[in-house]
């Protein structure tokens, strides 16, 4: 009986996913208006341009009178406390929620104009919790098969450099080992990669950011799960080998982003301070306050002062 159940939710869940309705219709004039040129996006500008958005279209604004440029090749961090509306921006760009006026471009091109497929495999989301398949590393690092081996292996070998605990490591609370379990192209992976740690997990999904060739990545809290050893190296890896993307980073950790181009201070849905982490630590404002809440202080305003190079 206890298998019959099983069969019949099974079933019935098919029913309801071949129930939804989309999430856009096609039609011929939206696709005529949807053509972009194949290369695009080339260079990896975004424009925000007095966006308000909405979850629902009959709900409340979450965001509002959003404006910001991002340049080619430009590290942002977003920042901000609970309910700010920073994870918001960044599902805006990907057009996970409704945007009631304004507009969002990226390479000139109006996000609304071009179909959802086409606007999600052009920008790159790095997520706090990865996905991963059962299979190998190889199939989670290409699962499209749109990548040579020379370039898989590159970006493996990229992201390996990355020493991460080897265990169940949380936060703040793990201690990176002296040395990972080593990773290849052949490695097995379980089902939501449960055989790798958090950190192991994220170092797969930063290779597989790497292979993807995006223009845009956009990293939402991806390192916020991880020890500072390994954040940091992910970062450094972020600066060698995505130096002409444009990054949007929402950060948990400020010390994610002392060393980014710009950043972005939200509340209540908009942005309330913008510009170098600098220039908003000599302005002591919102920036300023939250730095000196951390208990971090000297050290992240000498993290500003000792920038690497991107050279």
């Amino acid at each position: 009986m206890n298998e019959l159940e099983v069969e019949l939710n099974c079933f019935q869940r098919v029913r309801e996913y071949a129930d939804i309705e989309p999430e856009e219709h096609l039609s011929e004039d939206h696709a005529k208006s949807s053509v972009v040129p194949a290369s695009w996006p080339t260079s990896g500008r975004v424009e925000f341009h007095n966006v308000t958005a909405r979850y629902q279209e009959d709900g409340p604004d979450v965001l509002r009178n959003v404006s910001f440029v991002a340049n080619p090749g430009e590290r942002i961090g977003l920042v901000g406390r609970t309910g700010s509306g920073k994870s918001t921006l960044g599902l805006s760009l990907l057009r996970f929620v409704n945007i009631a006026s304004g507009q969002i471009t990226i390479d000139g091109v109006d996000i609304t104009k071009i179909f959802l497929n086409r606007l999600r495999t052009s920008v790159t989301l790095i997520p706090q919790e990865p996905v991963l398949f059962s299979g190998d590393v190889h199939s989670n690092l290409d699962p499209f098969g749109e990548s040579s081996e020379t370039e898989l292996a590159s970006a493996l070998a990229a992201c390996t450099s990355i020493h991460v605990p080897d265990g169940s490591d949380q936060a703040d609370h793990a201690h990176p080992a002296k040395t990972a379990r080593p990773l290849a192209l052949d490695t097995p992976v379980a089902a939501n990669g449960e055989n790798f740690s958090q950190g192991q997990r994220q170092v797969l999904s930063l290779a597989r950011a790497m292979c993807r060739r995006s223009k845009v990545v956009l990293l939402d809290e991806a390192t916020a799960s991880v020890d500072h050893e390994t954040d940091m190296h992910m970062q450094r890896v972020l600066r060698e080998m995505f130096p002409d993307c444009t990054i949007i980073a929402i950060a948990h950790r400020l010390r994610t982003i002392m060393d980014y181009d710009r950043v972005l201070v939200m509340a209540d849905g908009e942005i309330i301070e913008n510009d170098t982490p600098a220039n908003l630590v000599k302005k002591e404002g919102i920036f300023w306050d939250m730095l000196r809440n951390t208990g971090e202080y000297d050290e992240l305003v000498q993290m500003i002062e000792t920038k690497p190079s991107t050279s």
